[in-house]
C-alpha cells in the first residue's frame, strides 16, 4: 500500500489525502482483502487513484460470463477460414519515399 500511495502521490492531480479517505470508504464497503487485491492490481498497470480502484473493485462485483459458441445451421460455415491479415499496406502509409515492404520481406516479431 506505501508504494501505492506513493504512485498516487507523484501521479494523481488530486489531494493525498482525499485519495486516502476515499481509499478507506472502499475499504470499508469491500473490505480490506478486496481493496488490497485491486490495489496490487492498480500498481501492476501503474494507475494511481481512488477511482480506479473503485473500478477495480465495481468490475469484481460483476464479473463476465463466457457466452457459448452460438449454433450455426450451416456446419460448413464452421470450415470456412479468414485471409490473413496482412499489414502491408499499413506499412506503406507510414514509410517515407519510395520505401514498400515487400510481401515476403515481412517476419513476425
Amino acid at each position: 500500500m506505501e508504494e501505492y500511495l506513493r504512485g498516487v502521490a507523484e501521479y494523481s492531480n488530486r489531494p493525498l489525502h482525499r485519495q486516502i479517505q476515499e481509499l478507506l470508504v472502499l475499504t470499508r464497503d469491500f473490505g480490506p482483502a478486496a481493496v488490497a487485491q485491486a490495489v496490487r492490481r492498480a500498481l501492476e498497470a501503474k494507475a494511481f487513484g481512488s477511482d480506479y480502484i473503485a473500478n477495480l473493485l465495481r468490475q469484481s462485483l460483476a464479473p463476465r460470463i463466457a457466452q457459448p459458441p452460438m449454433p450455426l445451421r450451416q456446419l460448413s460455415l464452421l470450415e470456412l477460414v479468414p485471409d490473413p491479415l496482412s499489414l502491408i499496406e499499413y506499412d506503406s502509409l507510414l514509410l517515407t519515399g519510395s520505401e514498400t515492404p515487400k510481401e515476403d520481406d515481412t517476419h513476425e516479431q
